[in-house]
C-alpha cells in the first residue's frame, strides 16, 4: 500500500499543483490534469488546527507559536458543502494543520468529507498515533495519509523537525499504516538542512 510520492510547489495554483500529482492508484484524484487553460478547482485543503506538536525550521505552525486555532465538525460540514457546491468537478479534500490529529473531532471530520464521495487526504507528520482513529480509516474507501518525512535518517530528519525521535515516531507510523492496510503517500519539504 505504499503510494508514489506527492510533488507540491510552494505558491502553486491547485490546478498547478495537480499537473505535477502523478499517482499511480485506483480512483487517483490527480488523474486527467487540466489542460492548459483550464481553471478548475480538483482539490482544496482545509485547516482544520492550528496546533502541531512539532517545531519544523520551515513551518508557520511550529509547536512555539502556542496556536489554538480548532475548526468544529458543525462549521467544517457547512464550509465543506459550500465549496463542493460550488466546484462540482473537485476531486479532493485535503485536511491539514497544524497536526490533524490533534484534533478532538478528526474521525468527524473525516467521515464529513468522505460523504461527499471524494478522494480525502491527511496530512500528518506521523508523531501523534491514535490508533481509533487508524482503525476508523480503515474501513473508508477513498482515504489515505499523507506523512511528512523530511530526511533519509533520524539526524536529518529530526533536525528539521527540531524534536529527537520524531524520524522513529514517524517510521512507526508508517508500519501502522502498512500493517492496517491503510494508502499513504510520503511528501517532503526539501531545503538546504535535509538536501
Amino acid at each position: 500500500h505504499w503510494l508514489a510520492p506527492v510533488v507540491t510547489a510552494p505558491g502553486a495554483s491547485v490546478a498547478q499543483q495537480t499537473k505535477l500529482a502523478a499517482l499511480n492508484v485506483s480512483e487517483n484524484p490527480y488523474q486527467d490534469p487540466p489542460s492548459d487553460g483550464d481553471t478548475q478547482i480538483r482539490a482544496v485543503a482545509f485547516e482544520v488546527i492550528e496546533k502541531c506538536n512539532l517545531f519544523c525550521t520551515f513551518c508557520v505552525r511550529s509547536a512555539d507559536r502556542k496556536l489554538r486555532g480548532v475548526v468544529s465538525p458543525a462549521r467544517f460540514a457547512r464550509r465543506l458543502e459550500a465549496v463542493t457546491r460550488a466546484f462540482p468537478e473537485l476531486r479532493l479534500i485535503a485536511i491539514t494543520g497544524g497536526e490533524p490529529f490533534l484534533h478532538p473531532d478528526l474521525s468527524d471530520l473525516v467521515s464529513i468529507a468522505h460523504q461527499t464521495g471524494k478522494c480525502v487526504s491527511i496530512t500528518t507528520n506521523g508523531t501523534v498515533c491514535r490508533e481509533r482513529e487508524l482503525s476508523a480509516f480503515q474501513n473508508l474507501k477513498r482515504v489515505h495519509l499523507i506523512i511528512s518525512l523530511d530526511g533519509p535518517t533520524a539526524e536529518v530528519h529530526d533536525a528539521v523537525r527540531k524534536q529527537q525521535g520524531a524520524f522513529d515516531r514517524t517510521i512507526g507510523f508508517a508500519h501502522q499504516c502498512r500493517s492496517l492496510g491503510l494508502p499513504f503517500l510520503v511528501n517532503m519539504t526539501v531545503g538546504e538542512s535535509n538536501c
